[in-house]
């Protein structure tokens, strides 16, 4: 915030003054940043307090500033950047939680998707990763790396904080998610059928003959009310075909995961009792399916004999006897990638883009 070279031929209080401007105006510091406190300045900068009192006043006057008794000063809320942060550049940025995220099979399909769209409109990929945190009031360093990309936009393969998606979308940034729905806001999103795809694999178990079938699903933490994951539509694609079938439900069996944990034991212990009495079971994601078909196997249960496996994932998984769905992730990847060129080039787009998935339906 701070990382001023101070020159001799221009007065402090002018550089100080000149320096939060720009970095207001470029979006890095957001309407209602708390600022350090005078002392604080002059202490890092080596400078008087009045030198800087003299700059947050000006400032304050101009409007880019607001001083609370007892609070401090902050960026004045309602400041929008004169010189927006996302350009007409050749950029993108791709945000992930973490990581690791990057490493997961079914992500990597869907960024190499991104990357093939991009690649033929002439684009670069940025990679960011907030660890969790918000860009904004969260991490500031994540969000200078970002306006100091002067990027095009941004692409959201991970569940963002609302009020992050609220302030991007005030500073005029194009953005899109995969597959999460902001209920309270309209955020550009492409995503699967979710409810429809776990509705059939249901009913193909219970055409097979079985009467006790299970649900298994991911969600990364932290869970928000105001965004509905994937997990939500899914039970309701269960529960439709258990209550067409007049069967009894059984608990939803949810993985919560955080970072890049994906051990099963924690849903194993809870579950127990679900994934003992279920003959069949729906599972969403190949690294989750592998995970509760080498517990099956420890627990000396067959695939095809003591259980069914019916798989929704965008890639391949080694599970004899499973069936499965295939998400078709790269074209995902490609749609968002559209999605957000349409935003760029003020094109008309859908808000909500649902994609198709091909099932194999059985000839009755």
């Amino acid at each position: 915030m701070f990382d001023i070279e101070l020159s001799n031929g221009t007065p402090i209080y002018m550089q100080i003054r000149e320096h939060l401007k720009k970095e207001i105006s470029s979006g890095i510091l957001a309407g209602g940043t708390r600022l350090p406190t005078d002392h604080e300045v002059c202490q890092r900068l080596g400078v008087s307090v009045a030198t800087v009192k003299q700059a947050y006043s000006e400032l304050i006057k101009e409007g880019y500033l607001e001083r609370y008794p007892g609070r401090g000063t902050f960026v004045a809320q309602d400041m929008v950047p004169a010189n927006r942060p996302f350009s007409d550049s050749k950029n993108i940025g791709i945000v992930f939680h973490n990581i690791f995220s990057v490493t997961d099979p079914s992500i990597a399909r869907t960024v190499e998707g991104i990357a093939e769209a991009a690649q033929a409109y002439g684009y670069e990929i940025h990679v960011f990763t907030t660890n969790g945190r918000k860009i904004f009031d969260g991490s500031a360093i994540l969000r200078e790396n970002i306006f100091k990309r002067h990027l095009a936009g941004l692409i959201f393969l991970s569940p963002m904080e609302e009020s992050d998606i609220r302030e991007l979308q005030r500073l005029n940034c194009p953005l899109a998610v995969v597959d999460d729905v902001y209920l309270n806001m309209k955020v550009p999103a492409v995503l699967f059928n979710d409810e429809e795809t776990t509705y059939f694999a249901t009913r193909e178990l219970i055409r097979k003959g079985h009467q006790k079938a299970a649900l298994i699903v991911s969600q990364r933490l932290p869970l928000d009310l105001r965004i509905e994951r994937g997990r939500e539509r899914m039970w309701e694609g269960y529960r439709r075909a258990i209550k067409e079938a007049k069967l009894d439900f059984l608990e939803m069996v949810t993985k919560y995961v955080r970072d890049n944990d994906k051990r099963i034991a924690d849903i194993v212990a809870d579950k127990h009792a679900v994934l003992q009495e279920a003959t069949a079971l729906v599972i969403a994601g190949d690294w989750l399916a592998q995970e509760v078909y080498d517990y099956l196997c420890r627990e000396g249960r067959a695939i095809g004999k003591d259980v069914d496996l019916y798989i929704l994932t965008g890639v391949s998984v080694n599970i004899p006897g499973a069936e499965a769905i295939y998400l078709p992730l790269k074209l995902q990847g490609k749609r968002v990638f559209k999605m957000l060129m349409d935003q760029i080039n003020s094109t008309d787009f859908k808000c909500k883009e649902i994609l198709p998935v091909e099932f194999d339906v059985p000839v009755c």
